[in-house]
């Protein structure tokens, strides 16, 4: 939270914590087994949801839309390799690459670019391109939260993306030249 939102904006994030925080954090430790790592993917669930409260428009399936982020962020932990930090000794080589400020900024830029292109789609087309890139939920996994098929989940995000590009290139493919391509990819491909 920072300290542009309203006491009503942070008195309504405190009563969704309140609310679904338990039973999300169950469900998290049921897959995890480890109430740590549960309790931080609740919370960066939480997070993710308020920092893109904006684009999301969640008024019927809230509660569902917490719980496969929870799941879909479990499952994604439990797929990535674990670091065995007790066998980690003092000689490991420097990082390969330095931190390069310049390229974070240009990552950065570009997202709020893709943003702000993105808020121009209609709002379900919207809501599902945010759904299969932000919380990266496949297509038929959108098309059971949002009570659709999922040809029309494809269908939407054929829109989005075309409509994405459209307005970051152009309609011949020739701009965009400046974005950063890491991040592009990311969110287009």
């Amino acid at each position: 939270m920072n300290k542009h939102e309203s006491p009503r904006e942070q008195a309504a994030l405190e009563s969704l914590y309140r609310r679904f925080q338990p039973g999300l954090q169950h469900f998290a430790s049921g897959i995890l087994k480890n109430p740590a790592d549960a309790a931080e993917i609740v919370h960066d669930v939480f997070l993710a949801v308020w920092e893109k409260r904006e684009f999301l428009s969640l008024d019927q399936g809230l509660k569902n839309y917490l719980f496969r982020a929870v799941k879909n962020r479990c499952l994604n932990q439990l797929k990535r390799p674990s670091l065995p930090w007790t066998d980690l000794d003092d000689s490991l080589p420097p990082a390969a690459e330095p931190f390069n400020f310049s390229e974070q900024m240009n990552a950065e830029e570009t997202e709020r670019i893709i943003f702000e292109v993105v808020e121009k789609l209609p709002p379900r087309c919207r809501q599902i391109f945010l759904l299969s890139r932000l919380e990266q939920l496949s297509y038929k996994e959108i098309a059971e939260l949002m009570d659709i098929s999922a040809k029309t989940v494809e269908n939407q995000m054929t829109i989005a993306l075309r409509f994405i590009r459209d307005s970051l290139y152009g309609p011949k493919g020739g701009g965009g030249s400046k974005l950063h391509s890491a991040t592009l990819k990311r969110f287009l491909y």
